[in-house]
């Protein structure tokens, strides 16, 4: 059959045949796109998968117990730390209602929080408390999570019980071990009150009467050792003495029944008359006391509480100065506050025991210089005496070169 077509037109594609073409290749190119997409999503699917196992490792593991509810309580998860915690295994816990391991007492609070809960409401992590299977109550630290679909609405809850039972026990028992130590404590305060106050008195009567017999002609009708001994005895009785007005004052501040009864005073006159009242005691290790008191206005303060603050410094200095020494005492006005200073060219204080020197029954390493004796107390009473005033107390010292201590009360 003869061909009638012309030459140039001869195999030439259609119109439709080229738009087949063009759609396919179309077609081609989405495909490859979407191939690409889909393997860009396997990576991404492989990667969450490997985050999903670390995360269900990581939920298992926990030694807390993590677990999850529906709504209205019904648990679908229950991790290994649950099973450690409650004592149901995994196949017991699946299916059973959350309120099982809530104690009666927390169930009516545990439903209107899960009521919160399905409405979407957050809640901050608390503390509570749930029953094992073998009836024991824990107490547990709980937060609790809210699961969402897509469109945001709430379909699950999510826990992490932590057993804070051993802490909580732990807890308990310091606060009923403070409690014996204080009730102890106040105690032994009242006991040290009660004795030094029913000793002080027959103990005066014991040094005043040595102190008259020493005030008698005795010593012609006494050899030398038994004058002696009589001496020795009048120094131990004020040595008591003092011990049992330092345990005094002690126990009244130990108690809170401490008061300071203020009135206006000339500070500068109270250091004379204790510096001189100290002089016989310096005389007798030929240590010679020398002062400086700077011009102060009359100012409100307990006299009798700085008085004794006055004489304890003083009383130490000389205890512990070595003899023939000088101890400077100064006093100075510091802004709003007056300033008692004494320095001695003792053995100085270590660095160790100053960061204790105020402290209760406290005594020095470093020995005085004639065998006298301390209490323990009187710094400890002399600081509170000192901080009763809104005052400070202090000390500077270097081993070997001596120590200065100082204290500062507010004028007004």
């Amino acid at each position: 059959m003869k061909d009638n077509r012309s030459p140039g037109t001869r195999d030439k594609p259609s119109d439709d045949a080229l738009k087949t073409r063009d759609e396919l290749l179309q077609e081609l190119a989405a495909l490859r796109q979407r191939f690409e997409s889909l393997k860009e999503a396997e990576t991404q699917c492989k990667e969450a998968s490997k985050d999903w196992r670390r995360l269900a490792t990581v939920v298992e593991d926990s030694n807390d117990a993590i677990t999850v509810q529906s709504l209205d309580g019904i648990i679908t998860e229950w991790n290994r730390g649950a099973e450690q915690m409650y004592g149901y295994s995994r196949p017991e816990a699946l299916g059973m209602n959350i309120l099982q391991i809530v104690p009666d007492h927390k169930r009516q609070e545990t439903l209107d929080i899960m009521g919160r809960l399905a409405k979407g409401e957050a809640l901050e992590s608390r503390e509570t408390k749930r029953t094992t299977k073998t009836g024991e109550t824990l107490d547990v630290w709980l937060t609790e999570t809210i699961l969402r679909d897509e469109s945001g609405n709430p379909v699950a809850i999510a826990t992490t019980e932590r057993d804070i039972t051993f802490r909580k026990r732990t807890e308990r028992e310091q606060k009923e071990l403070i409690r014996k130590l204080e009730g102890l404590n106040n105690f032994k305060t009242r006991i040290l009150g009660i004795a030094a106050h029913d000793l002080r008195n027959p103990l005066y009567v014991i040094s005043a009467g040595i102190r008259f017999l020493l005030d008698s002609n005795l010593q012609e009708k006494l050899n030398e050792q038994q004058f002696s001994l009589l001496r020795n005895a009048y120094k131990s009785s004020n040595e008591i003495s003092e011990l049992l007005n330092n345990l005094l004052d002690f126990s009244k501040i130990e108690s809170g029944k401490m008061e300071l009864h203020a009135g206006k005073h000339d500070f500068n006159l109270l250091v004379e008359q204790k510096v001189e009242a100290n002089r016989l005691l310096a005389r007798g290790k030929n240590i010679s006391l020398k002062h400086s008191l700077a011009p102060l206005p009359a100012f409100d303060f307990d006299a009798i509480k700085i008085t004794q603050v006055i004489n304890n410094l003083l009383t130490n200095a000389v205890k512990f100065s070595p003899k023939g020494s000088t101890i400077h005492i100064a006093t100075r006005q510091d802004g709003e506050f007056a300033e008692f200073s004494v320095r001695d060219s003792g053995p100085g204080i270590s660095p160790e025991d100053q960061k204790f020197l105020f402290n209760e029954f406290k005594t020095l390493s470093a020995k005085s210089t004639a065998g006298e004796k301390t209490t323990g107390l009187g710094l400890n009473i002399a600081k509170s005496f000192v901080e009763m005033h809104g005052g400070e107390i202090g000390v500077a010292s270097e081993p070997g070169k001596g120590a200065t201590f100082l204290f500062r009360i507010p004028i007004k």
